[in-house]
């Protein structure tokens, strides 16, 4: 194959939650984000790699408890920024016409989350910074000489991962950092090569983040110790409809 580029608009239904050790939730995140991403793509002897950039958004409604454990309604502001290089070998699996090929990629993530504040409670901001090295295999099922059925199925696993807070000046700005769970994506697609350059398809995906508990830290306020803090971990999901288009030169 040639150099490409792509470019793929996204909307997803996040969903997020926080719980402690026992099961209780503390808090939790629902609503939409919508997305663009852009990429370029090679080959070499190697195999051919690609290299992406994406970026969501969007407002979820947040309920949970504030600074003094009262119920809290509010809205989250929810950024999420990736880049990603992936590599994918030349060989693959086939089956007459079915391929199944695989991929290695590093990738890293931020997300930006920051609680809008309410009459009861101050605002609070998080980001979240993974380096993530994932793996998958890729399904290619072709109809006829325009149409294909895809799947795609990944697991993640964070290299390295960072938590930061900044409390609106109930502590000063401080760090934590969530151990290291297993994460994972899948999804399925319908792909229509409209000319010999360029190929549009329409995914459904379905993307599962997690991210443990950390250990407890002191923290200050004006530099003096006035507590301690830890991150009760999250699971936190994206569902929705990924739209690419993808040319070639």
């Amino acid at each position: 194959m040639s150099p490409a580029v792509s470019f793929e608009l996204s909307r997803h239904e996040y969903d997020s939650s926080e719980s402690t050790a026992g099961g209780t939730v503390l808090n939790r995140e629902e609503g939409w984000l919508n997305g663009i991403a852009i990429g370029i793509g090679t080959d070499s002897t190697q195999g051919r790699w690609t290299l992406q950039a994406g970026y969501e958004r969007g407002e979820p409604g947040y309920r949970g408890v504030s600074q003094t454990g009262d119920p809290l309604s509010t809205t989250t502001e929810l950024r999420v920024r990736r880049l990603a290089l992936r590599w994918a070998p030349p060989w693959q699996a086939r089956v007459q016409s079915v391929t199944l090929g695989g991929y290695a990629e590093v990738a890293h993530q931020r997300i930006d989350r920051a609680i809008q504040p309410t009459a009861q409670s101050l605002a609070l901001r998080e980001w979240m910074d993974t380096t993530w090295l994932r793996g998958g295999v890729m399904l290619h099922v072709p109809m006829n000489q325009a149409w294909s059925v895809q799947a795609d199925a990944q697991l993640a696993w964070p290299l390295a991962q960072r938590l930061g807070v900044d409390a609106s000046g109930i502590y000063d700005p401080f760090g934590l950092t969530p151990q290291r769970r297993v994460s994972n994506q899948i999804g399925a697609g319908l792909a229509w090569r409209a000319t010999p350059r360029l190929q549009v398809e329409l995914w459904a995906t379905a993307d599962y983040w997690r991210f443990g508990r950390s250990t407890s830290r002191p923290v200050t306020r004006d530099g003096e110790t006035a507590g301690t803090a830890e991150y009760p971990g999250s699971r936190q999901s994206l569902h929705g409809l990924r739209l690419r288009l993808e040319s070639w030169f």
